[in-house]
């Protein structure tokens, strides 16, 4: 009896064992098969012209813009905003624009929204936040389990660069905080041309992250 009980665990850590390893396989697949998307779409926002979306200017945050710091999640597949009634995500195809952080060799393509599948395939505009060419508070979040994971080593000074069909942003990093989800100031309007990059925080949590982690930066010139 000793012996087959000894046997049972042993043969039921195996095949956790083997379990694991698959899905840990299977995860590592998925995020290469992502970041391939990315960089094709990257390549080919740059490789074309495309229209950018008219800038709409943020007097009020409205609630899409207000439930996005809530729901932000870290889960690849969670919902940034409120994605059953966003009708654009499931058409999230074409990139806007590309953001790049040079320091942090990241490169990545901008849809026009922050929902599941935007964020599935890059980062997302926040809607009523200024537009990528235009002059304003410009919102984008991402999660941090994918493409804004190395935001957890963004430094002040750092440069960002932010792509648009009618111009190249450069922005340097002013500032960085940690705040609640319902610090939905940070998407306020602003005379200046700013940008505000959002994701969840800690960078390394279990569940859904209780924080958001934002990165201010601004322009410093533009081509």
């Amino acid at each position: 009896m000793v012996k087959n009980s000894a046997r049972f665990v042993l043969i039921s850590e195996a095949t956790l064992w083997v379990a694991g390893v698959a899905c840990f396989g299977a995860l590592l697949i998925l995020q290469y098969e992502r970041r391939t998307a990315a960089e094709t779409e990257v390549e080919r926002f740059l490789g074309i012209q495309l229209e950018a979306p008219e800038s709409v200017p943020l007097l009020a945050l409205t609630g899409e813009s207000e439930s996005l710091l809530h729901d932000l999640d870290q889960d690849v597949a969670a919902t940034v905003g409120i994605s059953e009634r966003n009708v654009a995500e499931e058409k999230a195809g074409s990139a806007i624009g590309v953001l790049r952080i040079p320091r942090l060799q990241l490169e990545v393509p901008i849809y026009p929204d922050a929902g599941d599948r935007a964020l599935e395939q890059g980062i997302g505009w926040i809607p009523d936040t200024a537009s990528l060419d235009s002059h304003g508070n410009v919102g984008i979040a991402g999660h941090r389990d994918s493409f804004f994971r190395p935001l957890k080593d963004i430094a002040t000074t750092d440069v960002i660069e932010v792509v648009g069909a009618a111009s190249t942003t450069r922005y340097q990093v002013t500032d960085t905080w940690i705040v609640e989800p319902d610090a939905v100031h940070v998407l306020d309007s602003s005379d200046e041309q700013v940008l505000t990059l959002v994701t969840c925080y800690p960078f390394y949590f279990v569940g859904h992250a209780p924080q958001r982690f934002i990165v201010r930066a601004a322009a410093i010139d533009s081509l």
